[in-house]
């Protein structure tokens, strides 16, 4: 999405500014890319006994009974206005996180 919008910036603007101008401030434009900083947040899921910890700028770190692990979070998916889900790559493969950051609620499963 990053690159699409770079891409209309660079080929449209000289002719239609004000159109590349508002897309640039829509919910749209900023529905995906990478991710800069997250706050810091704890999100407990009492059904698996996991607890998810984010630790700026951008990991989170996975507990469960039998195991721990910290992964980067590296891509976004969605504008935030009702939420933003999260991607990360593990041996060249793209894959969700299994937690989501809520508009108003804070995280959740995704």
């Amino acid at each position: 999405m990053i690159a699409l919008l770079l891409w209309i910036a660079a080929d449209c603007a000289p002719c239609h500014r004000d159109i590349v101008d508002s897309y640039a401030k829509s919910a749209m434009a900023r529905s995906s890319g990478t991710v800069q900083s997250l706050a810091a947040a704890r999100y407990r899921h009492d059904a698996s006994k996991t607890t998810y910890s984010i630790t700026p700028p951008n990991l989170v770190r996975i507990e469960t009974p039998q195991q721990r692990a910290t992964q980067s979070l590296q891509y976004f998916i969605g504008s935030g206005a009702h939420g933003r889900s999260f991607l990360f790559t593990r041996g060249g493969k793209l894959f969700q996180s299994p937690i989501t950051e809520y508009a108003g609620r804070g995280w959740a499963m995704s």
